[in-house]
């Protein structure tokens, strides 16, 4: 796994502290989008862009995946990518599921 997703001591608990890199670097490129959502796939977080992070949760406790400051931060880069001319989400993450 890249360093962008080993600086984090569990995803679900804790504050920013806890986030891992990917959610907190900007998403500036294509390249930058790729490696965040390969990085949340990896992670097992992948959801449909679409949704609200607050309303993703893990199906077997029915608890959040991400902390809410971690929503913020998810949120933020969402929107980044979505702004990158000529970039579409949705079709790498496709193709990873």
């Amino acid at each position: 796994m890249s360093e962008l997703t080993t600086n984090h001591s569990g995803v679900g608990g804790g504050d920013l502290a806890d986030a891992p890199l990917y959610m907190s670097a900007p998403i500036v490129s294509r390249e930058g989008a790729e490696v965040f959502i390969r990085a949340l796939y990896a992670d097992g977080l992948l959801f449909h862009f679409d949704d609200s992070p607050e309303t993703i949760i893990n199906v077997h406790s029915g608890a959040p995946i991400f902390t809410p400051a971690q929503c913020d931060l998810v949120r933020a880069r969402v929107a980044e990518m979505f702004a990158l001319p000529g970039f579409d989400p949705f079709d790498l993450a496709v193709e990873l599921i």
